[in-house]
């Protein structure tokens, strides 16, 4: 998924209103500025790419509990 943005904490008042707990599982290593990060969702996997400064920012590891936050419109469906 693109257009997401990843919270340490929910985002009570923000027009995102789409706010899911995840758990980080996985970080790519940055390549030209980007990382793929994989998020467990109850029982769905989902990966996004973010900019290295974000992860650094937020100091993104394996484990650690977030929010991942999207527009509706943003969702694409998983293609087999």
């Amino acid at each position: 998924i693109t257009d997401v943005s990843i919270s340490l904490d929910l985002m009570p008042k923000s027009s995102i209103l789409n706010q899911l707990q995840a758990r980080v599982v996985a970080i790519s290593k940055p390549v030209k500025g980007y990382q793929f990060v994989s998020f467990d969702l109850a029982t769905k996997t989902m990966t996004a790419r973010l900019t290295a400064h974000s992860v650094a920012h937020l100091a993104l590891k394996p484990e650690q509990l977030c929010y991942v936050c999207f527009k509706t419109p943003r969702v694409l469906p998983l293609r087999k």
